[in-house]
């Protein structure tokens, strides 16, 4: 998933980041086999995994992008299969919890606090989704209730260093909402 949550415009910013983010995120093809062989697995054994493509409004560049990233995996030994479904298929499938092995390369223009909250933070809900960390949810649960924004910066950005360190979203592309009002009158259309 792409996460524009974590971007330079939002609250928690770290510019240390961008200094790191080739040794914490790049891509080292001889690590990666290694990483790989070190699992288990091989040429005559690979790790097998879906990948789905999926259409963005706000990014008409998301399925070429995908198939980028599928790639980028099967030239580090990982067996790639690319799915093609329509996001009503997948909505069932996925509340009914039949994925077991699939990524979702998503992005989101939602809030800073709703995207965290429906992304990481522990949830009972049917698929499960969101986060297992407790010290995440305390955080996340700490700046939902501070009002002082210098405060909520600190807190935000020790939310956004667990992000980064674990890993679990890929900071791909921020593409900003663009929205375009046409005044007429005393109307917007």
């Amino acid at each position: 998933m792409c996460n524009p949550m974590i971007n330079e415009e939002r609250q928690g910013w770290n510019a240390d980041w961008v200094k790191t983010y080739k040794d914490e995120y790049g891509y080292d093809v001889e690590a990666a086999k290694k990483l790989l062989a070190d699992a288990g697995y091989s040429a005559s054994k690979p790790l097998e995994t879906n990948l789905h493509i999926i259409e963005l409004g706000q990014y008409p560049g998301m399925p070429d992008m995908i198939e980028s990233i599928g790639n980028y995996w099967r030239n580090v030994g990982v067996k790639v299969n690319l799915v093609n479904m329509d996001s009503t298929q997948r909505a069932a499938l996925s509340r009914q919890v039949k994925f077991s092995n699939d990524w979702l390369i998503d992005q989101t223009s939602t809030a800073q606090y709703t995207g965290t909250f429906s992304r990481f933070i522990s949830q009972k809900r049917n698929p499960p989704r969101g986060g297992k960390s407790p010290e995440l949810d305390r955080l996340f649960f700490q700046v939902q209730r501070e009002l002082d924004p210098a405060k909520q910066d600190q807190i935000w950005r020790q939310i956004g260093d667990w992000i980064y360190k674990d890993h679990s979203v890929l900071n791909l592309f921020w593409v900003p909402v663009e929205v375009t009002l046409n005044q007429i009158g005393r109307a917007h259309v």
